[in-house]
């Protein structure tokens, strides 16, 4: 991953301005960890993102809703659309604090 990207998705987290959420990448004002990345990198990419009438929100040029789209993976360096399955620690409960403290140590 590159460095500069995984330190502001990890300032992000720790920052408090995201509300935690699980299931979705984006819903509402409710974010998956998965989610905080796609938001820290959609202007810098041109990212499309869509909000549906359910509130929860879309990215990327196929829609995702709950992995990365296939533009953050590229563009964050990433080898996969779930690193180290952080979707599932988020969805399990898991603090953005401490998912960022696994970001630090695996990624």
């Amino acid at each position: 991953m590159k460095a500069d990207i995984k330190q502001r998705w990890m300032d992000a987290l720790r920052s408090g301005k995201y509300k935690q959420g699980r299931g979705y990448l984006h819903k509402d004002d409710s974010f998956c960890c998965l989610g905080v990345l796609c938001d820290v990198v959609a202007t810098e990419i041109d990212l499309p993102v869509s909000q549906a009438a359910d509130g929860e929100y879309r990215y990327g040029k196929e829609k995702n809703t709950s992995m990365l789209p296939p533009e953050v993976v590229a563009y964050a360096g990433l080898e996969h659309a779930n690193p180290i399955l952080l979707s599932y620690y988020n969805d399990h409960g898991t603090s953005f604090e401490n998912i960022a403290k696994i970001i630090e140590a695996e990624l």
